[in-house]
């Protein structure tokens, strides 16, 4: 059997933009795709004690935590306050990071700048598609970081996208 090259991907690596542009000073993202299934199961469908199923729907969300700052290279707590008081729709991808220049900000931290964008090397894959700004969730601890998490309802297909230029 001949050796993998497969290569795992770093968690500080993989990233939502919105926008084009990462959330500023982010600490976690996540993506959850869910598939709701409709039970087929009748008495004219013999399977005995097993459950017959047929997928109905497929949804995805993103959810993004971050330190809170009101500035930033990115997008910021206030940039999604203004699209979820707004109602729009945004575009969004989850994929690696585009490595680039690093600059320090208000807070100390690197990042590139503009913000992090996502990789278009030719060969890398992204997952797209419009989504609102669920909602905002900001939690200030006493003595400690200031945080904010953003849930972002996907609207439509979540593609999957092979950069070919």
């Amino acid at each position: 059997m001949a050796a993998s090259t497969a290569k795992t991907i770093n968690g500080s690596d993989l990233m939502v933009f919105v926008g084009g542009k990462s959330v500023a000073f982010a600490t976690n993202h996540k993506l959850t795709i869910t598939a709701e299934m409709l039970d087929n199961a009748s008495k004219d469908h013999a399977s005995g004690l097993w459950k017959g199923t047929t997928l109905k729907s497929l949804s995805w969300n993103m959810n993004t935590e971050n330190l809170f700052a009101y500035d930033g290279e990115g997008e910021t707590v206030i940039d999604l306050f203004d699209v979820l008081t707004l109602g729009q729709s945004v575009d969004v991808v989850f994929t690696i990071n585009k490595k680039g220049t690093a600059v320090e900000n208000t807070i100390g931290l690197s990042v590139t700048e503009g913000g992090w964008i996502p990789d278009d090397t030719v060969g890398s894959i992204q997952l797209t598609g419009k989504a609102f700004v669920q909602s905002i969730d900001i939690n200030a601890p006493n003595g400690d970081n200031a945080t904010f998490s953003v849930q972002l309802e996907g609207t439509g297909e979540l593609k999957k996208v092979t950069v070919t230029q």
